[in-house]
């Protein structure tokens, strides 16, 4: 048996593997039977593969399947095994804007799609960690995204240069260095250059209406910071990733500008006065949406959440979450 698994993987490295892509992409139910007998996007080298996206036609071009988690997943498991209904709220919002800028977009995910649902979109994605940002830049490519303009920055509460805390997980780095120490501490830092959100709006003159993703991995209280005055001009709907209390002197100066907060769960959209981890169940949620948007636009979009729900195996998705937090 073993024998034959070796032979079966020697055959899937040759050139014959992209056949065995667009069979899979063609008719995802193959891609567990191709795991049965032990192939895996980890046979197929630099090759870019393709993520049907629900309901369009096409999908995405994801590079990277043979060491990065995240497309590594995407391929085998389906598009629905990233933050479905994050990806859900994207999707709608960025179909009624102008601008998206994804804070930590690691690979582009988010842009990905914000880009898929309206090209016309101008999009900014910042992203500091260099294994990432050079993915990044290659989906950029390959997806054809001349509106993209992608940043190797870190968004913080100062221009200047900060250490870019890694762990063994290419799905996080901080600038924090005691980010997630008790189950996955930083094994190197690397030296980057970091901006402010409002700094970067004004230099390059952005305005009209904005979707803003933020994941800055343990850092939004100092993201928020250097992005007052952009929320205070331009009130983007904001997208956040929450793995603390906010703090109430921070939720009390979005209120004040009209913002209300909503856990984004497979439930739909449930309105919370405070800003913390969201756990139901087997699940951990960790994204907020912070917004003016009417209560009854927000209710649309709580439906399709549902909707959606209801064909997703959530222990097949990343909002199964094993380890502490």
């Amino acid at each position: 048996m073993t024998q034959l698994l070796s032979t079966v993987k020697k055959f899937i490295s040759s050139p014959i593997a992209k056949s065995v892509i667009v069979l899979s992409c063609a008719i995802p139910s193959l891609r567990q039977c191709f795991g049965r007998v032990g192939v895996t996007p980890a046979c197929f080298g630099n090759r870019v593969v393709r993520v049907p996206f629900r309901n369009r036609s096409g999908g995405l071009l994801i590079a990277g399947a043979s060491d990065v988690h995240l497309s590594f997943q995407l391929f085998w498991i389906g598009i629905d095994y990233y933050e479905p209904f994050t990806r859900t709220v994207i999707e709608l919002l960025a179909t009624r804007t102008q601008v998206f800028i994804d804070v930590g977009a690691n690979l582009g995910f988010f842009s990905l799609i914000a880009a898929t649902v309206n090209p016309r979109l101008k999009l900014i994605a910042f992203e500091p960690n260099p294994k990432m940002f050079a993915l990044l830049l290659e989906h950029k490519r390959v997806n054809g995204l001349s509106n993209l303009t992608a940043e190797p920055l870190a968004v913080s509460n100062c221009d200047g240069m900060s250490q870019l805390f890694l762990n063994g997980s290419d799905m996080s780095a901080s600038l924090e260095p005691d980010f997630q120490d008790d189950f996955n501490p930083a094994l190197r830092s690397v030296l980057v250059k970091r901006t402010t959100l409002d700094s970067y709006v004004q230099r390059h003159g952005i305005s009209g209406s904005l979707l803003l993703k933020v994941d800055v991995e343990g850092h939004d209280k100092a993201f928020l910071e250097g992005a007052q005055a952009t929320i205070a001009q331009l009130r983007p709907d904001i997208v956040i990733e929450v793995l603390a209390d906010f703090e109430p002197s921070a939720l009390e100066q979005f209120r004040q500008r009209g913002y209300r907060f909503y856990r984004i769960t497979h439930q739909g959209l449930i309105a919370s006065e405070a800003v913390t981890l969201t756990r139901i169940g087997d699940f951990v949620f960790f994204n907020y949406l912070f917004t003016t948007k009417p209560v009854a636009e927000l209710h649309g979009i709580s439906k399709v959440i549902r909707e959606r729900a209801q064909h997703i195996n959530l222990y097949r998705t990343s909002k199964f979450f094993d380890h502490p937090v």
